[in-house]
């Protein structure tokens, strides 16, 4: 069984469970839940502003790299939406989400970028937290499936690690 074979696999395996997935969060919508979630999934753009500002301010030579694996991260990230064209787990399970967005669902670009600058940061508890509630905000509100958020995340820390390592390899020449 050679590795494409495997992959397909896992990724058909993972579509079918995510829609089980959604389900089970869909049940645990609550209006407390509904206005933590949204609060999480609007703010974060506010919250890695500020964390790039910290980074001009207390780190300068930091925060060129970290604005390159973010257009990294989502340039790949459409990129594979342009491929894949999932449709939002809203369109195929019939059922009204908390935000409406219009690209493909795979993978999560919010997951992405806020996990891409965790490679980056000197205390990584709280922001990698604050990303998983990201990204599990994107699932509770219903515009993605586990798996886009998952993926994401982990495209999202591969290019912010290779950007930071690459930077620190030719910054220390």
């Amino acid at each position: 069984m050679n590795i494409f074979r495997v992959i397909m696999l896992i990724g058909l395996i993972s579509f079918s469970v995510d829609q089980q997935l959604v389900s089970l969060i869909l049940a645990a919508h609550n209006p407390l839940l509904d206005s933590f979630f949204l609060l999480i999934t609007r703010t974060e753009t506010s919250i890695a502003a500020l964390l790039i500002l910290s980074f001009v301010i207390y780190r300068k030579q930091s925060i060129i790299p970290l604005w390159c694996a973010c257009g990294m991260s989502t340039a790949v990230v459409y990129l594979l939406k342009v491929f894949i064209m999932r449709p939002r787990p809203f369109m195929i399970m019939a059922f009204a989400p908390l935000i409406i967005e219009t690209t493909s669902s795979f993978p999560s670009n919010h997951a992405a970028l806020v996990f891409t600058a965790l490679p980056f940061l000197p205390e990584k508890r709280y922001w990698l937290a604050f990303a998983l509630f990201v990204a599990l905000s994107r699932v509770y509100v219903g515009v993605h499936y586990p798996t886009d958020v998952i993926f994401g995340s982990l495209l999202g820390y591969g290019v912010g690690w290779f950007v930071h390592e690459r930077w620190h390899q030719w910054y220390h020449r």
